[in-house]
């Protein structure tokens, strides 16, 4: 079995962001996709 530690899809062997929390957007080496937030159902004001 291959290790991925944080759970993120990305080996630990190729992981060059280890510890990127559970659920998050992820790039092929494991590091958090900038600007890619979670629906939590955020509403913004238009002027």
């Amino acid at each position: 079995m291959v290790a991925d530690s944080d759970s993120d899809g990305v080996v630990d062997s190729a992981d060059k962001c280890p510890g990127s929390k559970r659920g998050a957007s992820v790039d092929r080496v494991g590091c958090v996709i900038a600007g890619r937030a979670a629906n939590r159902r955020v509403k913004f004001r238009s002027k």
